[in-house]
Formats: structure tokens, C-alpha cells, sequence
């Protein structure tokens, strides 16, 4: 009998709660509880003894433990940097080499250190820890001693403004003449040293401030723009004006100033919004120009006068779009160049004139295939 009582009535297992957190430490309850309302319950305290600990990190936890609001901040104290580095410029503490700026007696001494000069100007890092200078610009002459370097193509009104820069991070541009060739120059000293920040925001001056005169003087702004690839921002401004107002850069005061090279490079291009007789007409001037002994009639031609324009114009009239030139036109105003053209190639314009149906493919080998032209 008491076997069985003992099969069937089996002892009910208890388990004491106690709270894990050390400042209670008192006994949560003594009762025989079901297995699920035991795991709750355990939960429940573990809960609250993590929340204890999150929060005061004194009597329990980790003593090292502090609210994040305690925790020491990160103070920014660059401003007390640059005005110690300002002073170092201003009192030439330390300096540890000679810049010499400007030609003969526009010369120019400033003192500085080695080291920020590196930091500021890749130019100069790769003179001072290579040792090396650009022959290739001619820029700068480094003596053994190495105690002194010479800037002859850099202007002594340029190199102080940049110098402050690299020493206060301010660009100080007030003291500069209200001059477009004064910011170029500076612009120019910019690319040189490699500071790009300084850069853009003088591009960016520019392009705002001198937009007019810059399409007034496109090609000169274009020529200065090919020597300082780098200057994308002026780059941009430029081709803009030519794709948009291509009159602007056939109409500029020093567009017969242009090499053939760079010519024929503006003539290669598809996106002139510009009428192709428009085109004819700068070209002429333009052939002209290079030789202020030639007439402006054609007419008043010498045998060997044609001979110069013929050869001066060899590489461009390819590149001239005839077809879309209007018969009036061609007649008044090509036509009497006529001598400039070989005669083979003037028959197929004169083809393409009298029955242009016929000539279409004709034309079309000519002006995609340039290099089949003859003229």
C-alpha cells in the first residue's frame, strides 16, 4: 500500500527565489511554484538585477562603470592650433628654410619650416623629402646646402597670400588689384603647388566675377586652361561658352591668335550651334591674319599669295561641313576662293550644287573620311 502511495503521490519540488540584487538580498518567496511560472519569475529578476546595474554601476556591476553623460568629451581646440601656427609664421620661430620668390629686384624673401610646407603642398613635399625639383617647369633652384629655395616664376604678391594660407587657413584676397590677369597669375601659382581647395573657391570667383571678360578672351582663357589641365572648373566654363555661344570664341578679340593645332581641335567638334558660313567667313580672317602681308581681296592674289593660303588652309577645309552651306552662299562667298581648293575636290562641291541628290553619298565619303580629301 505505501508502494503505491508512493508511485502515485510523489513529493511537489519548491524553489526559493531569492533577488540577485546584493542591496535587497531579502527572500522574494518560499512556495511551490509550476515550471513555467518559475522560469517567468526567474526572468523577471534577472531583468530587474540588469537594469540595477545599468543604472547606478555602484553597490553592483562593474564599479568602473559610469553614465554616458560622465564620460570626458572631445574638445576642439583647433582654433588655439592655428593661432600658435600664425604666430610661428608672423615671429619666423624656428624656420628652417628660404623661399625666394620674383626675379631680379622684385625678389622676395619668406621664411618658413620644412615640414609644414610638406604637409600643405605636395609641390613641396616632393622637393623637400625627395630632394628633386621640376626641370621640367623650371620653377625652382635647390642649392646643396639646402638651405635656401628659389622661385623665379612665382610673383612675391601670389606666394604671400599662399604662404598665409598654409600657415592660418584663410585665403586673404582683398589686397589683390581687381584685375583678371592678377587671379589668373595666383590661380596659376595655385596649380603649380597642387592646392586644390585654394583652387576651386578662385575658379569658382572667377567664372562669376569675370564671366564677360572671359568670353571676350576666350582663347587666350582656353590656351591658359590647356597649361593647367587640372583646373576642371574653368575647363567646364569654357567649353560651355563654345558649345553654347560658339559665336563668342569666333567673335573673341584674340581668336586669330590661335594656333592651327587648337583650331583645327574647336573644328573637330559636333556641337557648334553656330551657322557652318559663319564658320567659312573666321576661318578666312582667321588664314589672313597669320600673315599681315596678304591682301583681304582675293581677288589681288599673287600666284604664290594663293599658294600660302592653299597650304595654310590644307589641314582645315575638310573640316568644313559645304553641305550645309546654301547655294547663294557658297557662290558669293566660296567660290571666289576657289584657287584654295584642288580641283578635284571643288568638282565634287560643285556636284553636290547643281544636283544634290545625286552627290549625297559623294559628299557624305568626303566629310566622314577626311583623311580621302585632297586638297
Amino acid at each position: 500500500m505505501s508502494q503505491t502511495i508512493d508511485h502515485v503521490i510523489k513529493p511537489t519540488p519548491f524553489v526559493m527565489l531569492i533577488s540577485h540584487d546584493a542591496t535587497e538580498s531579502v527572500l522574494m518567496s518560499i512556495k511551490v511554484l509550476p515550471q513555467a511560472e518559475r522560469e517567468r519569475h526567474t526572468k523577471m529578476v534577472e531583468e530587474k538585477t540588469s537594469d540595477s546595474e545599468g543604472n547606478n554601476g555602484k553597490a553592483t556591476g562593474d564599479p568602473t562603470k559610469v553614465k554616458s553623460e560622465e564620460k570626458p568629451s572631445i574638445f576642439n581646440l583647433e582654433q588655439s592650433l592655428m593661432s600658435s601656427l600664425k604666430t610661428l609664421y608672423e615671429k619666423q620661430i624656428a624656420c628652417d628654410i628660404t623661399i625666394v620668390v620674383g626675379k631680379d629686384s622684385a625678389r622676395q624673401e619668406f621664411k618658413a619650416h620644412k615640414c609644414l610646407l610638406c604637409i600643405q603642398s605636395p609641390y613641396f613635399h616632393k622637393i623637400f623629402m625627395g630632394n628633386e625639383v621640376s626641370i621640367e617647369e623650371d620653377l625652382c633652384l635647390y642649392p646643396a646646402d639646402e638651405t635656401a629655395l628659389v622661385l623665379e616664376n612665382v610673383s612675391p604678391s601670389a606666394f604671400t597670400i599662399i604662404i598665409k594660407y598654409m600657415y592660418t587657413g584663410k585665403l586673404e584676397l582683398a589686397e589683390m588689384t581687381d584685375s583678371m590677369n592678377e587671379y589668373l597669375q595666383l590661380l596659376s601659382t595655385f596649380d603649380t603647388f597642387k592646392l586644390q581647395e585654394p583652387s576651386r573657391i578662385l575658379q569658382r570667383l572667377i567664372c562669376a566675377k569675370y564671366a564677360s571678360v572671359l568670353e571676350t578672351n576666350l582663347v587666350a582663357i582656353m590656351l591658359f586652361c590647356k597649361q593647367h589641365p587640372q583646373l576642371h572648373m574653368l575647363n567646364r566654363f569654357i567649353d560651355t561658352v563654345i558649345m553654347e555661344r560658339p559665336e563668342s570664341f569666333f567673335d573673341s578679340s584674340d581668336f586669330t591668335t590661335l594656333n592651327v593645332e587648337d583650331l583645327i581641335g574647336i573644328l573637330k567638334r559636333l556641337d557648334l550651334n553656330i551657322p557652318e558660313i559663319v564658320i567659312w567667313d573666321k576661318i578666312i580672317k582667321w588664314a589672313i591674319a597669320q600673315d599681315p602681308a596678304l591682301p583681304e581681296n582675293i581677288k589681288k592674289y599673287q600666284s604664290s599669295e594663293r599658294l600660302v593660303l592653299r597650304d595654310r588652309l590644307g589641314n582645315i577645309l575638310p573640316l568644313i561641313r559645304f553641305h550645309s552651306i546654301s547655294a547663294p552662299d557658297f557662290y558669293k562667298k566660296i567660290h571666289p576662293y576657289k584657287c584654295i581648293f584642288s580641283d578635284e575636290y571643288y568638282e565634287d562641291l560643285l556636284e553636290h550644287y547643281l544636283d544634290p541628290r545625286d552627290n549625297v553619298q559623294s559628299l557624305e565619303t568626303i566629310f566622314t573620311h577626311k583623311q580621302e580629301v585632297k586638297v
